[in-house]
């Protein structure tokens, strides 16, 4: 399991944001930030659905499964990257309480609150919970309540990864690195002390 924490994350995400980027969190309005997550989020979905069809045998996917989860880890991963700076600008944590500290942790939260493995909580389900999350957050009335939403926005993302066999804390790792890479950015997740760990 994932050894990525949050404090980690929100520090190299708001560096990268801010200073590779060149967007200060205020420059987006929230519905800007909500906006990008439910991008993020009916991408994900989109790919749940085709992992809907490889699990029916229903022809029209283009891809194999394998490529298909690989896709959905990414955009899941993009969704808590954008939910993060969302709740940054709230100044709010990511954490739903002060003892889970990492995506480890917060998986194990998840599992016991929520079993994924029931008959009927697949993918679909937690893919539902994604949607109503987001709704409750676009008319949340306080910014209390607008954390608390994407917080349950963002422990869906955990559980429809781990429905799917996904570390999501790992996923998040990986597509951040991999788009900093891309970008020439030295913002990184898991790199050890010394390095472009910023």
């Amino acid at each position: 399991m994932s050894a990525l924490t949050f404090a980690e994350l929100r520090r190299i995400n708001v560096a990268r944001c801010t200073e590779a980027w060149k967007h200060p969190l205020d420059s987006w309005t929230i519905a800007d930030w909500l906006v990008a997550i439910g991008g993020e989020a009916g991408e994900a979905l989109n790919l749940v659905k085709k992992l809907n069809r490889e699990r029916d045998g229903i022809i029209g996917n283009s891809k194999a499964a394998s490529d298909l989860l690989d896709d959905l880890a990414d955009e899941l991963a993009d969704g808590v990257i954008y939910a993060d700076l969302t709740l940054a600008r709230l100044d709010a944590s990511l954490s739903p309480r002060q003892d889970i500290v990492s995506f480890g942790s917060f998986a194990e939260f998840n599992r016991s609150r929520f079993p994924y493995g029931d008959e009927g909580a697949n993918a679909s389900t937690w893919g539902l919970v994604i949607l109503e999350a987001l709704g409750m957050a676009a008319r949340a009335e306080t910014e209390e309540r607008l954390a608390l939403s994407l917080r349950l926005v963002v422990g869906a993302m955990d559980l429809l990864a781990q429905s799917m066999n996904i570390d999501l804390g790992a996923a998040v790792s990986a597509k951040f690195n991999a788009t900093s890479i891309k970008h020439g950015f030295p913002h990184r997740l898991g790199a050890e002390v010394g390095e472009a760990a910023l």
